[in-house]
């Protein structure tokens, strides 16, 4: 996935030039990456990328220090775009979360998933009939339409697409109309590929973690009605010839969505989002229909005559651990156990990282979960928006969205030379017995209610709670991104801590001087490792919204002493 950034970053630097990115011509190696690349040059002719805004500053100043520094610099927002750190450092960050806050949302590509219970009983009835239908299919087929609207009211055909998917997981997606017409991508769970007839190539990528699953994926919707806040009925529609209710979703947090159920079926036939940002984007089965499977010949491997192959998956399967151990520069091992009901799928190693790979599933309920194991090549270094465990007492980084994928959680750590990774689509309780199967202790899980932070900051910062929710309500339309990374807000404060009144030229602290030591998902400390830094402890906490989607304010610090 960061490759994917990578590619991105690239693509918004060559449109800011004014140049044709190459991308124009050729697509990107999935389905959604070009929706999200098309919803990127729509929302670049609206307005400018976002940065940390001046308001935000000023009130950030006002808060710490009250009236004193109400006439803080107006050049505090270009002086921080002409750092080069800002500008290429740290650029791939604020787009991947805009890409999956902004893009995304807008191209309602991926809403949020949530962890609460639907209320009312008449929709959770609604609710409940949606999740009975979805376990009765066994496959489907139909084409989906992704229409766009703008401010003006005007509409454009994004793309049409047929798709045939299963209960195992495995889908087929032709592009019939749109950017990326002609491209085939299937996953039959083993491995993903996808063909371009004009490149006359066929791409190979990994089947599992692929956060690239397509558009309007029926048990996705029904996942996240069950899931959402608040469930409505609003009223009863005909479309396409199909009796229809209107249901209004509130998930926790986001912008509200329509999603019309068809009476008959009782699963979606349509979703529309809210209209943000000047668009709003309404996608559909213009046609639908159910069966026993998918066609054995659309889920065939097959490379197409005088189609060249790019491997984008570089794996090598193998068939025992000791062909694994053959091939590396060291003896992986299997775990001592195992969650209940899981069994070992598949050995693979990937030689340009010198890893081994194994694969873990649970048919009953289609789950897998996945062992990297590899020998330590660097300071451990957690992701900026890690959990903070430990493993037989070592630092362990815990993400809910592994690449990116909503439904995959990770937990990696150090131990004995190694390094290793689990991942899943899979509870945090059975991805850690597996850890618990590599590891000579136990897996420990911070606990998100804030018991398990014992520091406290020396000096409070008031927070202002109205100001802090209408912060969140902008990040939920796609604004200021960078409030999801506690590392970067702490990076904001303790320049602005130093020099309340702008910052001319590079700025004193970096981002890489900032060092995280706790997060439990709600609450976290950032250490500053910069002599000029007035803070040495940065305190954050989820004031708003304690879940992936919210916001991280600063509460206060411990002054350097």
């Amino acid at each position: 996935m960061k490759d994917n950034m990578n590619r991105i970053s690239v693509y918004i630097d060559q449109l800011n030039k004014e140049e044709k990115p190459k991308e124009h011509d050729n697509g990107y190696s999935s389905n959604e990456m070009d929706d999200m690349a098309e919803t990127v040059r729509r929302l670049r002719s609206l307005r400018e990328p976002a940065f940390p805004e001046d308001d935000f500053k000023m009130r950030l100043i006002a808060s710490l220090r009250s009236d004193q520094y109400t006439k803080a610099s107006d050049d505090m927002h270009s002086d921080l775009q002409r750092s080069k750190h800002f500008k290429h450092k740290h650029k791939y960050i604020w787009f991947k979360r805009a890409v999956l806050f902004t893009a995304a949302t807008a191209a309602a590509v991926l809403l949020f998933s949530y962890p609460n219970i639907t209320s009312g009983r008449k929709e959770t009835n609604i609710v409940y009939a949606m999740e009975q239908a979805m376990q009765k299919v066994k496959a489907y087929h139909g084409i989906v339409e992704v229409v766009v609207k703008n401010g003006l009211g005007e509409t454009t055909l994004q793309s049409r697409r047929e798709v045939w998917a299963d209960e195992d997981g495995r889908y087929y997606v032709k592009e019939l109309e749109g950017y990326s017409k002609g491209f085939i991508t299937v996953n039959d769970t083993t491995r993903e590929w996808q063909i371009r007839p004009e490149e006359k190539k066929l791409y190979v990528f990994d089947a599992f973690p692929d956060p690239y699953r397509f558009t309007f994926e029926l048990d996705n919707e029904v996942k996240d009605v069950k899931n959402a806040v608040t469930v409505k009925k609003l009223k009863e529609e005909n479309i396409s010839g199909r009796e229809t209710v209107v249901l209004e979703v509130i998930p926790d947090g986001g912008a509200a969505y329509q999603l019309w159920v068809d009476k008959k079926t009782e699963l979606p036939l349509k979703k529309q989002s809210a209209m943000q940002n000047a668009l709003q984007i309404t996608i559909a089965y213009t046609e639908i229909s159910f069966s026993d499977e998918i066609p054995d010949e659309l889920l065939v491997y097959q490379i197409p005559e005088g189609y060249d192959v790019v491997m984008q998956n570089t794996e090598q399967p193998v068939s025992t651990i000791d062909e694994a151990a053959d091939l590396l520069d060291f003896n992986p091992v299997l775990p001592k156990k195992v969650p209940y009901n899981y069994h070992l799928k598949g050995i693979a190693v990937m030689l340009e990282t010198n890893t081994a790979k194994l694969y873990y599933s649970e048919e009953a309920s289609n789950k897998t979960a996945v062992v990297l194991q590899r020998m330590i090549k660097e300071k451990f270094a957690p992701d900026s928006q890690a959990i903070l465990g430990k493993v037989a007492n070592n630092p362990a980084e815990i993400l809910h969205n592994y690449q990116d994928a909503t439904d995959v959680k990770s937990i990696r750590w150090q131990e004995n030379g190694m390094e290793y990774t689990v991942f899943g689509n899979a509870s945090l309780e059975e991805l850690s017995v597996l850890v618990e199967g590599f590891s000579s202790g136990e897996v420990y899980i911070p606990d998100s209610s804030g018991n398990d932070v014992k520091r406290v900051p020396q000096i409070e910062v008031p927070i202002d709670l109205t100001v802090e929710e209408n912060e969140q309500k902008s990040v939920d339309a796609g604004h200021s991104p960078w409030r999801l990374d506690p590392v970067f807000v702490a990076h904001v404060f303790s320049n602005i801590l130093i020099s309340p009144e702008g910052i001319v030229g590079d700025y004193p602290i970096l981002y890489e001087d900032m060092v995280l030591i706790e997060n439990n998902g709600v609450e976290a400390v950032i250490e500053v490792e910069n002599e000029k830094s007035i803070a040495r402890y940065v305190y954050l906490k989820k004031i708003v919204r304690q879940d992936e989607t919210g916001i991280w304010t600063v509460v206060g610090y411990d002054p350097r002493e």
